[in-house]
């Protein structure tokens, strides 16, 4: 039986969420069992025809029960709050190239209690993983560990994830992929000089690889040659159309920043309700996209916590392992190389092509260049600095994050690379791309983080191999606080 719940209105802690087409099906309150249904629903648990377009990499949880001629499976709103885990929040360290045309934001939440039924029992972090491609996320509404968020998306099986050992068959989990509105309540709003709360909004009408996939998964109905065809050639928009309604977190002043909208319709604000309508599709100039791209801020009428002005500038990097060349996939398992764990690449160095990405007290940033290309032994200098607000007497971290490109071909099954590494004639294998790791510190108040601090990655979860006990780079960093 479907999962139900009316179309009409979908209500949850901070979203009432959209008018949309008529009709009405049935809600069972049990999490998916993948083992009974995700191959019924689309899955095909094949990696030959997942890797060659002819399989889809996502399909609608419940699609068994909609037939090909009619519509999909309803988009599904889900709250809750980003787990608190290091790396709750993060960009992918690899993704099929196939089925990608960016590298996906990563994160997972802790979903409230009438949103469980979202989370199957094979989901590894406990919660309902939610993903989106970072091409098609801007940085500015990327949350917290802690936040809490409220999402509209594509309730999928990702059949990529399907594992079988020899002692136990686990099966697909669920994701939110991708999701099409966020409303992020930040705990903390570094932006402002003020201590104002800091609720974030996007909502956007690009459907990404991961829409389209499910959406042709739906009407192929394991028909191979017809899904390769349909995703090929599916539009890159999806109609996000209907009426929105979100509650502010606290009453106060309010102040509306547009951070990139098109064709968004005017926000109505009364009290804690924001309200806006959404167009449909074909009423739009250029008939498909819409982005609604929106900062709130709220003056609570409490006196606000006092705030220290800190910038932060990164100084340098030393990079110790470039992570290219891995060892050729002729060579034996653990072939020795200190630069990889992943044997069977084809990576040819001498340097490796990096990206990083930095959370400085809840501001993301992804650095300037977006491929710096480095060596063993080589230092580099990314200068920026980045401003932020925090309460003096409240904890805050420092993240920096690294993925290094081994994909320089088959995004979207073709001949270009995943956004935002650069085409080249390397390749990564079925576990993705190398991960340098994360270099992470937690400060407990402004005070203990001011002067100059030098991070190294963690070699946990990368494949930096564990013979670099200090991990495949390190960061310097410099903590100031600025006058008011």
């Amino acid at each position: 039986m479907a999962r139900v719940k009316p179309r009409v209105a979908i209500v949850a802690a901070s979203l009432v969420a959209l008018a949309a087409a008529a009709g009405v099906f049935a809600r069972t309150q049990t999490p998916p069992d993948p083992l009974q249904q995700a191959t019924a629903d689309g899955c095909e648990r094949n990696d030959t025809t997942l890797h060659t377009l002819q399989s889809p990499n996502w399909v609608y949880v419940d699609d068994k029960d909609y037939p090909a001629a009619g519509p999909a499976p309803s988009l599904e709103t889900v709250s809750g709050v980003v787990r608190r885990d290091p790396l709750g929040v993060h960009t992918s360290g690899g993704d099929n190239p196939v089925s990608h045309a960016a590298y996906d934001l990563n994160f997972d939440v802790a979903v409230d209690a009438a949103d469980s039924d979202l989370v199957a029992r094979t989901n590894t972090s406990g919660g309902l993983h939610v993903e989106r491609e970072e091409a098609a996320v801007p940085t500015y509404v990327w949350p917290e560990p802690g936040d809490r968020v409220t999402l509209r998306g594509a309730w999928v099986w990702d059949c990529d994830h399907f594992t079988s050992g020899s002692d136990e068959v686990t099966g697909e989990e669920t994701e939110l992929h991708p999701w099409t509105a966020l409303w992020v309540e930040r705990a903390q709003s570094a932006r402002s000089r003020t201590g104002e709360r800091e609720i974030d909004l996007y909502v956007s009408s690009d459907k990404t690889e991961a829409g389209k996939s499910a959406d042709c998964a739906h009407r192929a109905k394991h028909s191979q040659a017809t899904f390769k065809a349909c995703v090929l050639q599916e539009p890159k928009y999806a109609d996000v159309s209907g009426r929105y309604e979100f509650t502010l977190p606290v009453s106060g002043r309010v102040r509306v920043v547009d951070r990139g909208s098109r064709y968004a319709p005017p926000l109505k604000i009364s009290g804690r309700k924001v309200t806006f309508v959404a167009p449909v599709d074909r009423r739009l100039p250029d008939r498909r996209r819409l982005v609604v791209a929106k900062q709130i801020f709220v003056q609570p009428k409490r006196t606000a916590p006092a705030l220290d002005h800190l910038r932060v500038t990164f100084d340098s990097v030393l990079i110790r392992r470039a992570m290219d060349p891995a060892c050729i996939p002729s060579a034996p398992a653990g072939c020795g190389t200190p630069e990889t764990t992943r044997d069977d690449q084809v990576s040819h160095g001498p340097t490796g092509e990096w990206n990083f990405y930095t959370d400085v007290a809840g501001v993301w940033s992804a650095w300037q260049p977006r491929v710096w290309r480095v060596r063993d032994g080589q230092t580099i200098h990314p200068g920026k600095p980045v401003d932020v607000w925090v309460p003096r007497f409240a904890p805050w971290r420092l993240l920096v994050w690294a993925r290094e490109c081994d994909w320089g071909t088959l995004a979207r099954g073709g001949s270009g690379a995943l956004v935002p590494c650069p085409k080249q004639a390397e390749a990564g294998n079925r576990g993705g791309d190398d991960v340098p790791g994360a270099a992470l510190k937690r400060f407990r108040s402004v005070a203990a983080s001011l002067g100059t601090h030098t991070l190294n990655a963690s070699n946990a979860g990368s494949t930096c191999p564990a013979v670099n006990r200090n991990g495949c780079y390190s960061v310097t960093f410099t903590v100031r606080r600025l006058a008011r």
